[in-house]
């Protein structure tokens, strides 16, 4: 894996639960709403579990909202809706909610320290991390997609 990387293949809602409060700068992800199980997304925020997980000052940036848009969220609850990056085209997306490279690389630019994405579909957001020298952990249920994440991870550092 590219150094200052960590890809965990398994469901989030568990993973999440064994790391240490307030580890992360920031939580950058693409929740997955309506699909694997509709109400884990809402139940993750709802126990507070990735408010948990972030440091004073950090945020958490979801890539998705019934309004198509970036929602920035800091504790207690304050957020702000941005427009968010479209979907990188159908016939060249390794997964269906894939995003583009640069757009999720000036999200991370807004952060500080190191990123948590527990919904980490194909990798962009751990591949931005490692292209901006950022420390990030993605957590990835679907082994294929995980698969997938691994090998742009390797492709990104030079196949080596």
């Amino acid at each position: 894996m590219c150094r200052g990387i960590m890809l965990f293949c398994g469901r989030a809602e568990h993973i999440v639960k064994t790391f240490t409060a307030a580890t992360f700068g920031a939580i950058v992800t693409d929740p997955p709403i309506g699909t694997l199980r509709p109400d884990a997304y809402f139940d993750f925020f709802e126990e507070r579990e990735m408010f948990r997980l972030l440091r004073a000052g950090g945020k958490i940036i979801a890539m998705t909202s019934p309004h198509h848009a970036v929602v920035e969220l800091r504790p207690p609850r304050h957020f702000t809706i941005e427009a968010r990056p479209e979907l990188v085209p159908a016939a060249t997306a390794v997964h269906p909610h894939e995003r583009p490279l640069e757009p999720v690389k000036r999200l991370i630019e807004t952060t500080e320290g190191e990123i948590l994405d527990p919904y980490a579909g194909s990798g962009t957001t751990l591949v931005a991390a490692y292209e901006l020298g950022r420390q990030a952990i993605g957590i990835e249920v679907d082994e294929k997609y995980c698969l997938a994440a691994a090998l742009r991870l390797k492709l990104s550092e030079g196949g080596q």
